[in-house]
C-alpha cells in the first residue's frame, strides 16, 4: 500500500506541475485573477485552496491541526504561487516516502478547521488529500477553457503511470 500511496502523491506532484506550468504560458494575470463562477472565485483561488488543502492534510498526518487556511493570505504572484504549491506537494510525497508500511494502516485523529473531531485511517486521507486535488484540477482545466486554453499535456494518472514504466 506504501508504494501505491507515494505514487499516487508523485503523481498529485506532476499533475500539478503540468497544469500549473500550462497557466503560467497561457494565463495572462488578469484571467488568472478574473472573477469566475466556479466553487472559488478565480483561477488563482481554486490553486491557493489545492495549495491549501494540501498543506493543511500533510500537516495533519504529521499530528497537528491547523485552525486556519494558510493560503488566505497568500500575496505572491503567478510564478511564487506555483513554487509553493509544488514545493507542498514535493514535501508531501518526500513525508510519504519516510513512513513506513504500517504508518498507513494507522487511524488518525485530527481536528477540522472548525474544530470537529474526526477519526480515519491515514490511507483515506492521503487518498482524500489527492483526489481533492484532481478534482479542483479539473475546474482549473475547466476554467483555462472558457479563457481561451484548448490544448492541454494529458493529466491522467495512468500517463504518469507510463512514464515510469511501471509494468
Amino acid at each position: 500500500m506504501k508504494n501505491q500511496l507515494i505514487q499516487y502523491a508523485e503523481y498529485n506532484h506532476w499533475a500539478n506541475e503540468r497544469l500549473f506550468s500550462h497557466c503560467v504560458q497561457n494565463c495572462s494575470p488578469d484571467d488568472f485573477e478574473k472573477e469566475v463562477n466556479s466553487s472559488f472565485k478565480s483561477i488563482k483561488k481554486t490553486w491557493l485552496h489545492i495549495w491549501g488543502a494540501e498543506s493543511i492534510w500533510l500537516q495533519r498526518l504529521k499530528g497537528n491541526s491547523p485552525s486556519g487556511w494558510k493560503w488566505s493570505d497568500h500575496t505572491g504572484n503567478m510564478e511564487e504561487l506555483k513554487k509553493d504549491l509544488l514545493d507542498n506537494s514535493k514535501d508531501f510525497s518526500d513525508y510519504l516516502s519516510s513512513c513506513s508500511e504500517q504508518f498507513f494502516l494507522t487511524p488518525f485523529e485530527y481536528s477540522t478547521i472548525d474544530g470537529t473531531l474526526y477519526k480515519n485511517f491515514i490511507w483515506e486521507a492521503v487518498l482524500h488529500c489527492m483526489n481533492h486535488s484532481t478534482f479542483h484540477r479539473g475546474q482549473i482545466v475547466t476554467l483555462l477553457r472558457q479563457s481561451g486554453s484548448s490544448k492541454f499535456e494529458p493529466m491522467d494518472f495512468v500517463v504518469h503511470a507510463r512514464q515510469l514504466n511501471s509494468v
